[in-house]
């Protein structure tokens, strides 16, 4: 039995043997089952459909399932994936692979890109909310998305998780779910902002200087708040500067396209798919560039910016509907 330390206790107390992974991929419609994996581990997947620029994901067509495919991340695990009947086969591919190093697999690798199956947009990111209202924090790994979001977290921000969120349009507004509840450290941010380790700490995998606390620590709900902004998460520039400096639709577009997820990047109708998705986000949000020294002392400064940013946005978005609703014979 696989347990896994990222997920609500409700679904970690289990009777029948499943994993709390295969919980997790059941709330979006998909069964998992494992494999021994010796068969696996024995040759690599033939017929590659896409390689990831690092080689440490690979894409490939099934052969013993017509339209299925393998999502193989060498030397750790490997998924067969039928469309057909939404059925995951994972199978270790070496020996002795740690629980945490599977689940990792499942819930982070693997997870975001069945849930992108039925977006199409699913991005890497955190999602934060006040009351009803959300901003999200895109950027590649290692930009501080987490650190950022357990600060925002301590300074009274609802945190649904650090890992992916499902953006898509809810009428004339973007909801934004995250794929399931997740906080995920680094040792020096957890230290810093956890000096009482939480008690339901674990690794994120044995391979990673990083670990994982519990839902009741991340303490977000399962609903779906209004997206108000996008924070694209810069590269520090070497200077002391803290800002949030907005970006156009098109720069949104793209940013939100490049930290995307697909079951399958080479296929070009779901490409065309996420490219609306996206779209639609960049037309209805609007997006900062956000750039601040990596300092565990100018937390809070950051966490203000982020703060206002997102009450400018709101006033904003007030005197737009108030000009609307005046009538021309009131000019």
């Amino acid at each position: 039995m696989i347990v896994h330390q990222g997920l609500r206790r409700d679904i970690v107390a289990m009777s029948d043997g499943l994993s709390a992974a295969s919980l997790i991929l059941a709330r979006y419609g998909w069964t998992l089952s494992l494999s021994p994996g010796s068969e696996a581990a024995d040759s690599g997947p033939d017929s590659v459909l896409w390689r990831c620029s690092a080689g440490n994901l690979i894409v490939a067509s099934s052969p013993g399932s017509p339209g299925g495919l393998i999502v193989e991340f060498p030397d750790l695990a490997r998924a067969e994936v039928s469309r057909s009947d939404r059925r995951v086969r994972v199978s270790p591919l070496v020996p002795g692979l740690s629980r945490h190093d599977l689940d990792h697999f499942i819930s982070d690798i693997l997870l975001p890109r069945l849930v992108a199956e039925d977006g199409p947009l699913v991005v890497h990111g955190a999602l934060l909310s006040r009351d009803t209202d959300a901003v999200c924090l895109v950027g590649d790994s290692g930009r501080g998305k987490s650190t950022l979001s357990a600060a925002l977290q301590k300074a009274g921000w609802t945190l649904h998780g650090d890992d992916a969120l499902h953006l898509r349009a809810e009428g004339a507004e973007i909801g934004a779910r995250a794929t399931y509840p997740s906080l995920r450290l680094f040792s020096d941010s957890l230290d810093h902002l956890f000096p009482d380790p939480p008690a339901d700490l674990s690794p994120v995998a044995d391979y990673l200087d990083k670990f994982r606390l519990a839902p009741d620590d991340v303490g977000g709900p399962a609903g779906t708040p209004r997206l108000r902004a996008v924070l694209l998460l810069e590269a520090g520039d070497g200077t002391d500067a803290i800002a949030a400096r907005p970006v156009t639709a098109v720069t949104l577009c793209m940013s939100l396209l490049r930290q995307s997820f697909s079951l399958n990047p080479a296929d070009p109708v779901a490409a065309h798919e996420r490219l609306t998705a996206a779209s639609a986000v960049a037309a209805a949000v609007p997006g900062f560039a956000l750039s601040y020294p990596r300092e565990f002392a100018r937390l809070p400064e950051v966490v203000d910016l982020v703060r206002s940013t997102l009450d400018r946005v709101g006033a904003a978005a007030k005197q737009e509907m108030a000009a609307r609703s005046v009538l021309p014979g009131d000019i």
